[in-house]
């Protein structure tokens, strides 16, 4: 009888260690997948987020001009806008364009109805902006058929941005739009390779402790 509770004893440890392998393993890879294998930079270059009123109305001959300077490469511009907490028919059209020459850089059409609202919509920049200090100017634009139901965008009523400047139908404000700069994404390398060797070394561990520990109660037991 004793023979056979330790013969039960014994396939009952290693079948818990085998979940316990198995939970490591599982955990260890969910974590490098999330933090090494899918790891991407998103290098946040400026970031104006003081929000202190929306403005709305943007349709129509409503226009809204934010210059800002390119200090390093961007290819993707955040805006912060206000839907009211409604979906807005119509289009918001942004346009960027190098303040000098006036060269289009970017043209986008978001339909209103899928703007995120009193948060950033992230826009793709058509070519990636070099950061060479050039002053650029993104232009907010939109068409509802309500004039009722039209989106807004935060802005400041303070100079928070001081590279820049934001007008509103020529007239220029003493705030700035609420935005963020986004440069070009990479994905990392270095960080999955020390996950990996990291989270192996620590299933090795685990599995060797383990395996220490049964052969120590079996001794102790025997």
């Amino acid at each position: 009888m004793i023979t056979v509770d330790k013969a039960v004893d014994h396939i009952f440890r290693w079948l818990v260690t085998l979940v316990m392998v198995a939970l490591v393993v599982f955990f260890s890879f969910t974590l490098m997948r999330t933090a090494g294998f899918v790891a991407v930079d998103s290098q946040i270059i400026t970031s104006n987020n003081t929000p202190e009123y929306a403005m709305g109305g943007i349709q129509g001959e409503s226009i809204l001009i934010q210059t800002f300077t390119a200090t390093k490469p961007v290819d993707r511009i955040g805006i912060r806008m206000a839907t009211y907490d409604r979906k807005n028919p119509g289009e918001i059209y942004i346009r960027i364009f190098s303040e000098e020459t006036g060269e289009t850089v970017s043209q986008s059409i978001l339909p209103a109805a899928n703007l995120i609202d009193n948060d950033f919509n992230i826009i793709q920049l058509d070519q990636v902006i070099p950061g060479d200090g050039t002053v650029y100017a993104m232009e907010i634009s939109g068409t509802s058929p309500n004039i009722l139901q039209s989106i807004g965008v935060w802005c400041s009523h303070t100079d928070t941005y001081p590279d820049g400047t934001l007008t509103v139908n020529e007239f220029e404000t003493d705030g700035d739009l609420v935005f963020l700069l986004a440069g070009p994404q990479t994905i990392s390398t270095l960080g999955p390779i020390l996950a990996m060797i990291a989270l192996s070394a620590l299933i090795l561990i685990c599995i060797t402790g383990w395996i220490m520990f049964i052969r120590h109660e079996n001794r102790r037991q025997s």
